[in-house]
């Protein structure tokens, strides 16, 4: 186990680092019984040293000491607690090694039953909520909902290459009306793309799709088309594929960054979006039509083509004449504003920020130059903010958000409808991977609006303006709907969930709980996790091992930072089987914490930067494809914890069996993870047990972290598991030659180890202020020791 070991020496570093990020543990001096004194020059040093219960820095207890040297005005451990030049202080702590003997029973001799607490299972975002509609409605990957006012009727587009039409009040009566399915292309990103109705429609009964297709590529992997179909005939299926009109095909590289949305625009042009397609060069390249915004005129076609170019496009210096706009890595939702004619359109990024751009007509909005708002290294795919790239003569995003906070931008639509006044005029836009609903308010600020488990593939509205969220992979409608529920209290000691006359402290009905392998945070802050189970309700546990909580559950987080509390964390189980999460920080003397509304950044009582997130933030870690809770489960709870109300060790899922909280006992079968810092577990486990908290609630199958690796804990599996080893890295090579994400017997070259030791935008996990030192030693030893990477596919 862990014994000396620096906390951070706060100016200058922690002790001195070797090539391995190895710290040199350093024995605190002078009188650690309290507090003692000596006159050094015009300083003193200090010393104190308090107890550490068992946790997340010490598993075991131990002690933690600080040393400091302080001029006896401005302090670092007396004074004004602000660090001066010259001042220094230092923790330190010692973890008692010996794991106890355990309790032959459980740790608890009853449970006390938790009638429940605010904001309770039924509460949603104050105002707004979604409603689940055409329940009975099977859609296969929708990607495109566009409502026909003049029949009430929905079209919707799906991604295999057909496109369906119902009734708004009766979803029964949905019928196939185009399947071309034996001509689209279909893979990740791939597939049909874009719908429209002629202005029109339907006295003018034509419709206009997008889709890869691999036929008639030459140097590409796919080609995106536009066509037309006409002859709506519903007596006869709708529209005869025969009718097909070809106007626009495009190759590219590769069958990603697609973009292919299209939608007309007043005046009767149609616009169209298409991304990159893997060719960096294309923004710039006047002969493509790749990384563009299109504008044509399909109802009067130019000699030899299908299509005429409108003579007011922009002049863009040279681009072909459809070219309205330049710059974009994959515009694959957008949405013109039906008031204004502005286009807002959700751009794609590649490794550090996604955007909301209002397009520009005629400007450049910086792709593959700029990403968000810094300029690119194009060498090797990074954003590097002291390099020069004439920033500003590109079109800045709107608003732009970094990959710790989501991984892929989908943008709805500037909402126009009356259920909601206050959102009138406001783009709204989500978080594909994350589910996270925000709207740009009238200074282009963002504001929180919706935490959804969806994965937004598209918006749509009715035609009243109401909005909707369609999700991709459950082909699931939702409408945003009134809701009267109201917001988490505004202090914590009014939600029922902690004690009321201390806040610090959870009811008596909170049962403690550890994860073997804790998410890291900060080597000076300590977390107490407690659980709340309803009435005589029982946590259901899956086959995998995963827990499904029963509605009105809360899980509850508390941080502290070299003793002082700093933020509790709630998670409320719903009843629509999602979680609702909600953040509270601490006053600085604990008496309460206040609700964090907007994120919030400072410094803590250690001197390090502490962000505290909003409702949505919460949900980066917690994914959809994670189940949202984090540290539970029976691979991180089948271990020892200290239960203080009765002073005894005893293993947390045989607690929880014998006070009736799960619904089996099979977890004795479960695999464990490992204390990632217990050196006396295998090197193999305590690396994969390390990856699975920290990394794996986005890199796992649908969790969206990208490259597609998977670092769940597989341990029969080891590193060809992680389906990473060996491979190319598809961003950021982080200046190696030939860089690896894992390249066994050689760290150095393992983008893995590269970026967890970082602290800016690359920095992964991405939510960390400062890496982790003791799994930077730990991940990087574990990759040394690797000779290959099993059956791993070569790359």
């Amino acid at each position: 186990m862990r014994a000396w070991v620096c906390l951070g020496l706060l100016l200058w570093g922690c002790g001195d680092k070797d090539d391995d990020d190895d710290v040199t543990p350093t024995d605190p001096t002078g009188d650690t019984d309290d507090t003692g004194d000596t006159e050094i020059g015009t300083f003193q040093t200090i010393s104190q040293q308090q107890e550490l219960p068992p946790g997340d820095l010490c598993r075991y207890g131990g002690s933690r000491f600080m040393e400091g040297k302080d001029d006896g005005a401005n302090g670092a451990i007396r004074g004004n607690g602000i660090l001066e030049a010259g001042e220094t202080s230092e923790w330190f702590y010692v973890c008692n090694e010996e794991p106890p003997a355990l309790y032959d029973g459980p740790g608890l001799d009853g449970r006390v039953i938790f009638q429940g607490c605010a904001p309770g299972p039924d509460s949603d975002v104050e105002g707004v909520r979604l409603e689940l509609m055409y329940d009975n409605l099977e859609l296969d990957q929708p990607v495109g909902l566009i409502f026909d006012d003049t029949s009430d009727h929905w079209f919707v587009l799906e991604k295999f290459g057909t496109i369906g039409r119902f009734a708004k009040d009766d979803p029964t009566s949905k019928g196939i009306v185009l399947d071309i399915s034996d001509q689209v292309q279909v893979s990740y990103e791939a597939g049909m793309l874009g719908l429209a109705l002629h202005p029109d429609w339907p006295e003018t009964d034509e419709i206009y799709v997008t889709y890869n297709t691999e036929e008639g590529t030459d140097w590409g992997d796919t080609v995106i088309r536009l066509s037309r179909f006409s002859g709506f005939d519903l007596a006869n299926g709708g529209f005869d594929e025969s009718t097909e009109e070809v106007i626009l095909e495009i190759e590219q590289i590769i069958e990603e960054h697609n973009g292919g949305h299209i939608q007309f625009m007043a005046d009767g042009t149609l616009l169209m979006s298409v991304g990159d397609g893997g060719d960096f060069t294309a923004a710039d390249d006047r002969f493509s039509l790749s990384s563009k915004f299109l504008r044509i005129d399909v109802d009067n076609p130019d000699p030899n083509q299908l299509y005429g170019i409108p003579d007011d496009n922009p002049d863009m210096g040279g681009q072909r004449g459809e070219v309205w706009a330049t710059g974009f890595r994959n515009p694959w939702q957008w949405d013109i504003d039906d008031v204004t004619g502005e286009v807002w359109a959700g751009d794609v990024g590649l490794v550090t920020w996604e955007e909301v751009n209002k397009v520009t007509p005629g400007g450049h909005h910086g792709w593959p130059w700029v990403e968000g708002i810094g300029c690119r290294d194009l060498s090797n795919d990074m954003v590097d903010y002291s390099a020069s790239c004439d920033i500003e003569t590109y079109e800045a995003p709107t608003y732009a958000y970094p990959h710790h906070q989501g991984c892929a931008v989908t943008m709805g639509k500037v909402y126009r409808g009356s259920d909601f006044p206050w959102l009138q005029g406001s783009p709204v836009f989500a978080d594909f991977c994350q589910g996270m609903v925000w709207y740009l308010d009238s200074n282009d600020r963002r504001q929180f609006l919706l935490d959804t488990s969806l994965n937004v593939g598209t918006f749509a509205e009715d035609d009243e303006g109401e909005l909707y969220l369609v999700d991709l992979y459950k082909g699931e409608i939702h409408k945003m709907v009134p809701h009267d529920g109201a917001l988490p209290p505004e202090w914590l000691s009014q939600t029922g969930c902690v004690d009321p006359d201390d806040p610090t402290q959870p009811l008596p009905s909170a049962i403690p709980y550890r994860p073997n392998a804790p998410f890291f945070t900060h080597l000076d802050t300590e977390k107490s996790r407690w659980m709340l189970i309803p009435r005589q309700e029982r946590i259901y546990v899956r086959d995998n091992g995963g827990w499904i909580f029963p509605t009105g559950s809360v899980l509850m987080k508390r941080f502290d930072v070299v003793g002082q509390p700093i933020e509790m964390r709630i998670m409320w189980r719903q009843e629509d089987g999602d979680w609702l999460s909600q953040s509270y920080r601490y006053e600085l003397d604990g008496s309460d914490a206040y609700r964090v509304d907007q994120t919030e950044v400072f410094t803590t009582p250690s001197n390090h930067d502490w962000t505290i997130p909003d409702r949505g933030g919460c949900n980066h870690c917690h994914s959809i494809a994670g189940g949202r809770p984090a540290g539970v489960g029976q691979q991180q709870v089948h271990g020892a914890i200290w239960y203080p109300s009765t002073g005894r060790w005893a293993d947390q899922a045989t607690t929880l069996a014998e006070l009736g909280l799960l619904n089996t006992t099979d977890y004795l079968e479960s695999d464990p993870l490992v204390d990632p810092y217990d050196d006396s577990e295998p090197l193999e486990l305590r690396a994969m047990s390390w990856l699975h908290t920290n990394c794996s609630t986005c890199h796992q199958p649908g969790g969206g972290g990208y490259g597609g690796a998977d670092y769940r804990y597989k341990p029969d599996e080891g590193v060809a598991g992680m389906k990473k080893c060996g491979q190319y890295p598809l961003a950021a090579d982080m200046f190696l030659d030939d860089p690896r994400v894992i390249d066994p017997g050689n760290k150095e070259n393992s983008v893995l180890w590269q970026r967890l030791r970082r602290s800016d935008e690359y920095r992964m996990p991405p939510y960390l202020h400062v890496p982790d030192p003791l799994a930077s030693n730990l991940i990087g030893q574990w990759i040394d020791s690797l000779e290959d990477c099993g059956d791993a596919p070569a790359p």
